[in-house]
């Protein structure tokens, strides 16, 4: 996350806030993002952690799904709670298989009921909100800069510059529906000298 702000700060000017996250000043202290000596600058670093956060997680809705998978064993009653699943903001189940067969279920609103036993569950979900010291879940697939395109969106949105929101959205869809597509290999017939 802090490579993302630090994109960001340097993309809206705010130079001020970039030398302190390039120097390392900017920390997490209690969960709060702040600026240790510039108590100025920690209203708007806490706004783009929360613009990062909003642009991952619609990264994640709409572009390249988090998928996990995980073995779990049914309660009493036989149901699985979504608290029990390592990651808590569950999206969407894709498979639910017992043996390697699919097996039926009923999806509620906090859990999974199904017969009692050990279940292995794939399902896609939301990172949870982010510091500035952690890291983004899609690292291998979307660099930082994508995302700090996207943040500079959100960040003019919330400020009412829509002008420059349009600017910069068009540069982040592009962008990032380039880096989530799949690259196919091109190749070209040999040519024969004959």
């Amino acid at each position: 996350m802090k490579e993302i702000i630090q994109y960001v700060s340097a993309l809206l000017q705010m130079e001020e806030l970039h030398e302190d996250i390039v120097s390392g000043k900017a920390q997490t202290v209690d969960g709060a993002a702040v600026v240790t000596d510039k108590p100025h600058l920690n209203g708007a670093l806490r706004q783009l952690l929360i613009c990062a956060n909003l642009v991952i997680t619609e990264v994640a809705s709409y572009y390249l799904p988090l998928r996990a998978r995980q073995t779990l064993k049914t309660t009493a009653n036989g149901s699985i709670t979504f608290a029990r699943f390592r990651h808590r903001r569950v999206v969407d189940l894709i498979r639910v298989t017992k043996g390697g067969s699919s097996v039926r279920y009923e999806r509620r609103p906090d859990r999974i009921v199904l017969p009692r036993g050990t279940y292995e569950i794939e399902y896609t979900y939301l990172p949870p909100t982010l510091r500035l010291e952690d890291r983004q879940p899609f690292a291998h697939k979307i660099g930082a800069r994508i995302l700090a395109l996207g943040t500079v969106c959100e960040y003019c949105i919330i400020n009412s510059m829509l002008d420059e929101a349009v600017m910069w959205d068009k540069r982040y869809r592009d962008a990032v529906i380039a880096a989530a597509m799949p690259k196919r290999e091109i190749r070209l017939p040999r040519r024969r000298w004959g």
